[in-house]
């Protein structure tokens, strides 16, 4: 991925403005940090549930810490009442000690080298969050280092998602992750290649797969990127499907980086994307925040 390279950018915007996902491969995470990030996160997850639990952060902060099966419903974020999610995460804010989130993180004690792949992992997403940045700067024919200066105290995340084998077929309408539109700027996943995975909302109203592709990371546009561009570019409608019948007995894992702005950016329209003012300024911060008490069971 050359943030640089016209074609590249070209493609960046056209998938951005049509669907909001697009695949990067060429990020430079090096296969071994992910592959570290994916063992110690599986381990966790088949940690006892009492033990998971002593990582159980503040329910007013959804971004921290472990929350078990029936505390998160996604699609309640935009309303809607559907049975709660079918998955376990874990979640940390910016891992760096020198800003003001790192200390309400709650790092297991096991595996004893969780906290050195989630850093190591974090470290490698903020470069890509970074190319990409400057990436989005030349689509949508922003001066260099626009966003620089709304992302340098971000309010950003990392959360791995669990989707245990399911023992008994789920209620109606239940989903792995209901369907929903991610509440920040944009979202980075690894996600395994296992059965019952991310699908998009497509033009049709139907929902299509997206696929595992090894050495890959899946990209969306989210909430507020959308809103900056004043809709120009789509933050799509998305969930994580039951793996079939026969399937569901495997279990699944994705890992998303959840790149959100400084708390107090505040999202009005980028000049070039039509007239300002035709959604209302929201403060990054308060957006995202009361999307998370909406999405908590």
């Amino acid at each position: 991925m050359e943030a640089g390279h016209r074609p590249t950018v070209e493609a960046i915007a056209q998938a951005c403005t049509r669907h909001g996902f697009f695949v990067v491969s060429g990020h430079g995470v090096p296969e071994t940090v992910t592959a570290w990030l994916e063992r110690v996160t599986r381990a966790f997850f088949h940690l006892d549930v009492p033990v998971k639990s002593r990582f159980a952060g503040d329910t007013a902060v959804g971004r921290l810490g472990y929350r078990g099966l029936g505390q998160t419903n996604t699609a309640a974020s935009l309303g809607r009442r559907t049975p709660a999610d079918l998955v376990e995460t874990f979640g940390v804010m910016n891992v760096s000690e020198s800003t003001r989130y790192a200390t309400h993180n709650l790092w297991p004690s096991e595996p004893a080298d969780f906290r050195a792949a989630w850093t190591q992992y974090w470290m490698a997403m903020e470069s890509v969050q970074n190319r990409l940045l400057r990436a989005f700067e030349a689509a949508l024919g922003l001066p260099p280092g626009w966003f620089a200066d709304k992302f340098d105290d971000a309010g950003s995340s990392l959360k791995a998602n669990f989707y245990p084998a399911q023992t008994a077929a789920p209620l109606p309408s239940q989903q792995r992750r209901g369907a929903h539109t991610d509440f920040g700027f944009m979202t980075l996943l690894y996600q395994d290649d296992a059965p019952g995975g991310l699908q998009v909302e497509v033009a049709t109203g139907q929902w299509a797969d997206v696929p595992h592709v090894p050495g890959t990371l899946v990209v969306n546009v989210a909430d507020l990127l959308s809103r900056w561009t004043n809709g120009v570019w789509k933050s799509s409608m998305h969930r994580v499907a039951n793996p079939a019948p026969g399937q569901r007995q495997q279990e699944r894992i994705s890992v998303p980086f959840f790149v959100n702005p400084n708390d107090d950016a505040i999202i009005d329209t980028i000049p070039g994307c039509g007239d300002a003012g035709a959604q209302p300024p929201v403060k990054a911060g308060e957006w995202v925040a009361a999307k998370f008490a909406s999405s908590t069971t």
